[in-house]
């Protein structure tokens, strides 16, 4: 059965790659031959703010992580927590995805069984976020059915360890820490809609310094479906290519140029990259300064 997996997430992750090289690399030669934007002066205008949102984007989810590691382990240091957050996320270009995980677990400090359960529990509160952005973007003309879906969805996830037990009693009744707690699970929300609307507005500058004319919504759902595209990609470090080649396609079904496009993916890239490398860069020496 594993092999079978295996098999599968290579297959995926090669067919994913392969498509999205192909795609780019056509867009690329398109872009070349028609180019009549000067990259650089585009990227020296729309590069800085943008990270530094990034940046604070991923100090956010980074305080998430520790908060959601305090509810375990109340020795919990802050800046320790932030440190393997950030310093993970690097650990993301390394090809197979587990190594971001084993080094937060390492660097966290926290037992295998701990870092596991924290991963998944940040992996639902991150995820539901994208889920609203994506059900208003493609049901955005039936505004009651977006209302029902988020209500019903919104008060599942609030009474997580309720719904399971209907389901499966056991299940919840190891679910009795203060993870499940819905006053916790409130403010991990509030974290996670925050940090996913900073990332939002960071690529909405990108596209309207590249004089697009799309909207905040448009431009926060397209980064994050390719986002999502890029982790189907197992093997993928980081899902480079793939996510990039996702973000262009996306963004050219909404009459943007090729060459737009794919000026906006990089800079969305390159901008991200700077804000991780500038978050493990602070942490590790403020981790430092106060042992």
């Amino acid at each position: 059965m594993n092999l079978t997996l295996r098999a599968l997430n290579i297959v995926t992750s090669l067919l994913l790659v392969s498509v999205a090289a192909y795609y780019l690399f056509n867009a690329v030669v398109t872009t070349i031959s028609q180019s009549h934007i000067e990259f650089s002066l585009i990227l020296s205008k729309t590069l800085i703010l943008p990270t530094l949102l990034a940046v604070a984007a991923g100090l956010i989810n980074a305080y998430l992580w520790y908060k959601i590691n305090k509810i375990k382990n109340y020795s919990t240091k802050f800046f320790q927590s932030v440190q393997a957050w950030s310093i993970s996320r690097l650990f993301r270009y390394v090809p197979g995805k587990v190594f971001t995980y084993i080094v937060r677990h390492k660097l966290q400090g926290s037992t295998k069984k701990n870092s596991l359960i924290a991963s998944i529990n940040e992996l639902i509160i991150s995820y539901y976020p994208v889920f609203i952005l994506v059900l208003i973007y493609f049901f955005q003309d039936f505004p009651y059915l977006i209302l029902c879906a988020i209500i019903l969805s919104f008060v599942t996830v609030i009474n997580l360890r309720k719904v399971i037990k209907i389901f499966n009693k056991q299940i919840a009744q190891k679910l009795n820490d203060d993870s499940y707690n819905p006053n916790h699970i409130l403010k991990a929300l509030f974290l996670s809609f925050t940090a996913v609307a900073i990332h939002g507005l960071a690529f909405y500058i990108i596209t309207t310094a590249t004089h697009l004319d799309i909207s905040f919504l448009e431009a926060t759902t397209a980064l994050y479906i390719s986002s999502l595209l890029g982790q189907l990609a197992l093997l993928v470090p980081a899902g480079l290519v793939v996510k990039e080649a996702a973000i262009v396609f996306f963004l050219t079904t909404l009459n943007v140029e090729l060459e737009a496009a794919l000026i906006c993916a990089s800079i969305s890239r390159l901008a991200l990259i700077l804000s991780e490398l500038v978050n493990a860069t602070l942490s590790t020496i403020v981790l430092k300064l106060t042992k």
